[in-house]
């Protein structure tokens, strides 16, 4: 890491000395979620007859950060990948619908409402520097057209930011 100071005097004056403070951040941003892989289990009839399934704090989410900080969502592809003996529904990763359940500590706003995945990242939470814990839930969208017999897998990502 290099530090410079750059003086530019104007008009005749004289410095003979300039007082520099340097900080330094003394902790790095940190991410932890838990589990890491989420299995959904096997789909019921009464998931098909209701249109979907939820899941309730599936996930949780354990952050800090020395500065303010924005935590964010995004799927990997915008298709589920199928594995089945019927051709691929090509099922569309916004069939996966996530909301913040809940939250503690250095949380300013989190989206409690259930929005689609979609491959550009879409804001979970921000809040000021400091330590949070979030619960994720999930909504699986259910239909015969796109949620064929077999089995599905779709990876997405957390951002952890600054702005």
């Amino acid at each position: 890491m290099d530090f410079r100071v750059r003086l530019w005097a104007h008009g005749s004056g004289r410095m003979d000395w300039v007082a520099v403070r340097v900080y330094f951040a003394s902790e790095a941003p940190s991410l932890e979620v838990t589990p890491s892989v989420i299995g959904f289990g096997t789909l019921t009839l009464e998931d098909y007859d209701r249109g979907y399934r939820d899941w309730a704090d599936l996930q949780g989410i354990k952050l800090s950060a020395p500065a303010d900080w924005i935590l964010s969502i995004a799927a990997k592809a915008p298709v589920w990948t199928y594995a089945g003996d019927l051709p691929d529904p090509k099922k569309p990763c916004g069939h996966l619908l996530w909301r913040v359940e809940s939250w503690q500590g250095s949380v300013s706003t989190a989206n409690g409402v259930f929005t689609p995945l979609s491959t550009t990242d879409n804001i979970m939470a921000q809040g000021p520097a400091g330590s949070a814990t979030l619960a994720v839930s999930f909504r699986l969208l259910v239909d015969y057209d796109t949620t064929w017999p077999g089995t599905y897998s779709l990876d997405f990502r957390y951002t952890l930011t600054s702005p």
